[in-house]
């Protein structure tokens, strides 16, 4: 009576964590990707001097550097994916009260 829903859940868990040792080194870019960042930051350039009267003033104009980084955004949780784990749960959960 119990063996066929526990061989069930030992097959699903053997697929899972399959699949989840074949995800380990094939989906980083799917869990977490890796995405440039492009940065622009306004650096104040002081171009020459203008003689106004006795004071010599500044010209200034803004000069900007355009720097680019990595950043890892997310972790990005995958639906399916989570929909699935909640039912085998509940599956297993279920089988486990009865």
């Amino acid at each position: 009576m119990w063996r066929g829903p526990f061989l069930l859940l030992a097959l699903l868990t053997a697929l899972a964590v399959g699949l989840a040792g074949w995800h380990y080194f094939t989906g980083d870019d799917e869990v977490l990707p890796i995405r440039p960042v492009a940065q622009l930051t306004p650096v104040p350039i002081t171009v020459g001097t203008v003689a106004v009267g006795l004071e010599k003033l500044p010209v200034q104009a803004n000069g900007y550097v355009i720097t680019q980084t990595y950043d890892v955004a997310g972790p990005y949780v995958q639906p399916t994916a989570a929909l699935i784990l909640v039912g085998l749960l509940g599956v297993a959960l279920a089988i486990g009260l009865r």
